[in-house]
């Protein structure tokens, strides 16, 4: 028995793209994008301006830098790209 998906099938954890926690990620990305307007800011700070999870901001800064919408610099400094 294989542990593979079929090709196009979506795991579980992505399939419902409206859901709750998906929309909340949404919304700390745009949060990120907007803190980062015009300047460079380290994880650490971006969590604190935001008042979000450490965690959560570490995936999201991820996600955006995986998708091309941040770049991670010196320092771990981070931009819009």
């Amino acid at each position: 028995m294989s542990n593979r998906l079929p090709i196009g099938e979506a795991p579980p954890i992505y399939a419902d793209l409206s859901s709750p926690e998906r929309a909340a990620a949404g919304s700390l990305a745009s949060a990120i994008l907007a803190a980062l307007k015009g300047e460079t800011a380290s994880a650490d700070e971006i969590s604190e301006r935001l008042a979000a999870p450490h965690a959560d901001v570490l995936t999201e800064l991820v996600e955006l830098e995986l998708s091309g919408h941040v770049v991670r610099g010196a320092g771990a400094l981070y931009r819009l790209a």
